[in-house]
């Protein structure tokens, strides 16, 4: 009877809390690595940058989201992308 007692015990006071997290923190991986798979692909499918930024901010929480201004912040990351990506058509 004592040993069924401290397997209720250590079981909802450690095991199921650790449960919990483990199942937390596998969540937000995966979401953390949609978003850069999601991201990737529009950026390799040359989609508008600020399609790629609405669509990446709607993984985000409220208070991480980025603003859309009107200087487009994305410009020269995605010259650069289009730049290697030329770079590379033309060696091979």
């Amino acid at each position: 009877m004592v040993a069924t007692f401290w397997g209720l015990v250590f079981t909802y006071m450690f095991f199921m809390p650790l449960s919990d997290y483990a199942v937390r923190l596998a969540t937000e991986d995966f979401l953390n690595r949609q978003m850069m798979v999601d991201g990737l692909m529009m950026i390799y499918r040359g989609e508008n940058q600020d399609l790629v930024l609405e669509k990446l901010n709607g993984f985000l929480t409220l208070s991480h989201r980025m603003i859309v201004r009107s200087t487009r912040p994305l410009d020269k990351f995605f010259e650069e992308i289009n730049s290697q990506d030329l770079k590379e058509r033309r060696r091979g």
